[in-house]
């Protein structure tokens, strides 16, 4: 039994990962780099509301919200 022909190994392709690597950490940091600012943009231009985030300012029964409770009672 015999085994077919094994590739060599190339010395070039530690060189080739390592800047396969690279390039893709460098697209990496450019997005990131278009992202990020837009971001903090958006955040500094939200509107204060009055209420801190995360907190509801409650259930309330308003006048359609009612109206339906009815047509459920019937």
């Amino acid at each position: 039994m015999t085994r077919g022909k094994q590739k060599p190994n190339h010395a070039g392709n530690e060189e080739r990962r390592s800047f396969l690597k690279g390039a893709v950490a460098l697209g990496g940091g450019a997005a990131a780099s278009l992202i990020l600012p837009s971001v903090a943009q958006a955040a500094e231009a939200a509107p204060a509301s009055g209420h801190e985030p995360g907190k509801s300012a409650g259930y309330r029964v308003t006048d359609h919200v009612a109206r339906y409770y009815e047509t459920l009672k019937s």
